[in-house]
């Protein structure tokens, strides 16, 4: 899908200009292109827990908490410095 790829570019888009921020997991679904397309929230969060992974497995986010570490149901990841 179409909007799947530009929303995996915005994340990546995200990452390469907050280097050394921290993001919660519900930060990256906030930046889904389409608000006004339907997509349920499972599905979202779907699609962006499967970047999240790529993401990680490249070494540009690193899992600095877990969702039981605050008491909320969402990660926080630190943006590693790397090359965009």
């Amino acid at each position: 899908m179409h909007e799947e790829e530009q929303f995996k570019k915005r994340i990546y888009e995200y990452c390469g200009n907050n280097l050394g921020r921290d993001i919660l997991f519900s930060g990256f679904t906030n930046l889904w292109i389409q608000p006004h397309q339907e997509i349920s929230p499972k599905d979202l969060a779907t699609l962006t827990s499967g970047i999240v992974n790529d993401l990680i497995k490249d070494g540009i986010l690193e899992e600095i908490s877990k969702p039981a570490d605050f008491d909320v149901p969402y990660g926080m990841y630190k943006i590693l410095p790397h090359n965009k």
